[in-house]
């Protein structure tokens, strides 16, 4: 289920209808979405030393690769990978990133629904980008984000 919020998330900022990146300023000849994840061991170590300094796009596609790649085992919702990807949305968050911020809210969601509630909100207020804060707006009111158990 959540690897399906994520991927919805992820459809919503950037519309899914473009199956093709740009390549990243990291060397990453990325040609399809699925090569887009596959780091190798000196591309993630170079986007953690960046992503350390303050680079909110490294700390962001670093969280895709725990998250939504499943990091080294390939296992999207692994706990280990979970807690990978929450370290390095919350740090892209603090540099302002806003898809973070999106995602990071989705994923504390579970364990906090009235926090992932607040910092979806303040997205919603503060972001400059309409479709961003459609996005939170929609998420707030979504059943999907604080499931019942």
């Amino acid at each position: 289920m959540r690897i399906i919020t994520f991927v919805m998330a992820g459809c919503v900022l950037t519309s899914c209808s473009n199956a093709s990146f740009p390549p990243s300023e990291y060397g990453d000849q990325a040609t399809d979405t699925g090569e887009i994840f596959d780091l190798s061991r000196s591309e993630r170590d170079a986007l953690e030393q960046a992503a350390t300094k303050g680079d909110k796009n490294a700390a962001y596609r670093l969280a895709e690769y725990w998250g939504m790649a499943g990091g080294e085992s390939g296992q999207a919702g692994d706990p280990q990978n979970t807690a990978e990807e929450e370290r390095w949305l919350k740090l892209a968050s603090s540099e302002g990133h806003e898809p973070a911020k999106l995602r990071l809210a989705t994923l504390v969601a579970n364990r906090d629904c009235a926090r992932a509630r607040e910092m979806l909100a303040e997205l919603a207020r503060s972001s400059t980008d309409d479709q961003m804060r459609q996005s939170a707006h929609t998420w707030m009111q979504s059943d999907s984000l604080c499931p019942k158990s």
